[in-house]
């Protein structure tokens, strides 16, 4: 193995670990909510307290010692140089990796699943469509969608979805 495929395969490990820490906290963060708190509740209020959750997590004296290296943002906007001031979108939830120098960030965008059309908002330009045209995580190879099941069940959400893609 060369010099640089070591360096690819260190780069590739790092990025795994990164995206599987992040879901982590992400999951022990949605595990300290309760789903019924939220049944009939907005994208920004599940949201603000799923990153308040997850500061938490992170903020924990028993949370394991990586967690020491990770931030959480809720909505911070997204400086791209072509929107300015109240214009810029706006992330709903950037997990940082704390470091020197640029830091890694993994951008999640979320909708709620409610209604027969959320699918559509899910997979379309305010969703996902938002990484596909690169206005989220330019400058960055991962992010995510998150989705808030207010009606039916996890398996009819992803046929759904499977369906659309």
């Amino acid at each position: 193995m060369t010099p640089r495929q070591v360096t690819i395969n260190a780069t590739e490990d790092y990025r795994a670990a990164f995206i599987r820490r992040g879901f982590d906290i992400l999951a022990r963060a949605y595990q300290r909510m309760s789903s019924n708190d939220f049944a009939t509740s907005q994208e920004p209020e599940i949201t603000g307290e799923l990153v308040k959750n997850m500061k938490e997590v992170i903020e924990d004296p028993a949370a394991p010692l990586w967690m020491i290296h990770f931030d959480v943002a809720d909505d911070p906007p997204v400086n791209d140089g072509k929107r300015l001031g109240k214009k810029r979108r706006r992330i709903d939830i950037e997990l940082v990796r704390t470091q020197r120098g640029e830091h890694p960030r993994m951008h999640l965008e979320a909708k709620r699943l409610y209604r027969g059309y959320s699918v559509g908002e899910y997979l379309g330009p305010d969703g996902l469509g938002l990484f596909l045209e690169g206005e989220y995580g330019e400058r960055q190879n991962d992010g995510g969608m998150v989705g808030y099941i207010q009606e039916e069940s996890k398996a009819y959400w992803l046929a759904k979805i499977r369906g659309a893609l």
